[in-house]
């Protein structure tokens, strides 16, 4: 903190007078992925655990400290965004985090609403290492977290809030078979990297066998995805028993679905359109305007998969097939990422952009 006069700036590797320390030494700090089974978030996002009680004030309530970025990060060191309103969707005009990176603390839950939040004005996150969005090695340090109070749809500093600082905190959320789907050479050559997020950006190296697409199938563990299919084979039940599904990217201009299939429905699955008929197919590629089915889930004929969404409600633009994106910084302004959720709302890395 740098003082002239009347004048007090913040941010910078020391800490400011008024901020204590953030009494975290000691705390685990892990990935949304790991949290809960199959969850996701909009964002990549390290957090404290559930069972951690409260870091300063009553435990018996419950604090949550998270380090949040965009799903395009990489390698480096990173200045946190000192936006506030960057870090916390309203639901107004911001749906997901659009931060380059951020760091939030909301303190004492109490009937599911947190008393007090707070979000960084300065610090850094450094990245030492990228298994993927949502398995990396970094740190944050000198970071400034600031009191914020809710003026209307906008989180402002609070009058004499409280501020806490963290001086360097470290984490390791790279689990020890994962991987990045999709890409070369992602797990040793008996193994399949198996997207474990509804957009295929993280995964994990599992093993297969002989089974093949519409066979019956079998998990050996029911928290896991080895299975007894073929590698490049998802074993999943959607209600008739387990059987072995083509894996695809939602994310590919190619996914090769076969004809009567389509790439999506939460799981990088060929699934069959009669299979999700409930939320809609159009045969609109992604860019051209949805006909069929304007409300349709599922869109992009052949090619890169995308939902119908029409982006002026009743104005005169048509209901379009969009493209789904993986990363907040896909969508340039005045366009904001919405997501779509999955898996009981649990997994919500589907994203894509419109005008709010």
């Amino acid at each position: 903190t740098e003082t002239t006069g009347d004048t007090e700036t913040t941010g910078g590797p020391i800490k400011p007078e008024d901020c204590e320390e953030l009494p975290i030494l000691g705390v685990e700090l892990l990935s949304q992925q790991e949290h809960q089974l199959e969850s996701a978030a909009p964002v990549p996002l390290v957090r404290t655990p559930s069972t951690q009680t409260s870091i300063t004030a009553d435990p018996a309530l419950f604090d949550l400290l998270r380090i949040m970025f965009d799903g395009d990060i990489a390698v480096g060191v990173h200045p946190l965004d000192p936006d506030p309103n960057h870090a916390i969707p309203n639901f107004v005009n911001q749906y997901v985090t659009v931060s380059s990176a951020t760091v939030t603390y909301q303190e004492d839950l109490e009937a599911d609403v947190y008393k007090r939040t707070f979000v960084a004005v300065a610090g850094q996150l450094e990245v030492f290492d990228l298994l993927s969005p949502h398995q990396t090695h970094g740190r944050v340090r000198h970071v400034e977290l600031r009191e914020m109070v809710k003026n209307g749809d906008v989180l402002e500093p609070a009058v004499d809030g409280t501020c806490y600082w963290i001086e360097e905190a470290e984490y390791d959320v790279r689990r020890p078979n994962g991987c990045a789907p999709f890409t070369a050479d992602a797990c040793p050559e008996d193994q399949f990297c198996m997207p474990v997020n509804a957009i295929g950006t993280d995964g994990v190296c599992v093993t297969g066998g002989a089974k093949q697409e519409g066979e019956g199938c079998t998990l050996a563990d029911p928290n896991g995805w080895d299975s007894d299919c073929a590698l490049g084979l998802r074993c999943v039940d959607f209600g008739d028993g387990h059987e072995c599904g083509k894996v695809c990217d939602v994310l590919s201009d190619a996914p090769g679905c076969a004809a009567g299939t389509h790439c999506g429905g939460g799981y990088n699955l060929c699934l069959p359109h009669e299979l999700l008929q409930q939320s809609g197919v159009d045969p609109a590629p992604v860019g051209e305007p949805c006909v069929d089915t304007p409300t349709a889930l599922y869109c992009g004929g052949e090619g890169r998969p995308g939902h119908c969404y029409d982006d002026d409600g009743a104005g005169p633009l048509a209901s379009t097939c969009l493209p789904w994106v993986s990363a907040p910084s896909h969508c340039e302004a005045p366009q904001t990422s919405g997501y779509v959720a999955y898996k009981g709302g649990i997994d919500r890395s589907t994203l894509w952009c419109f005008t709010p």
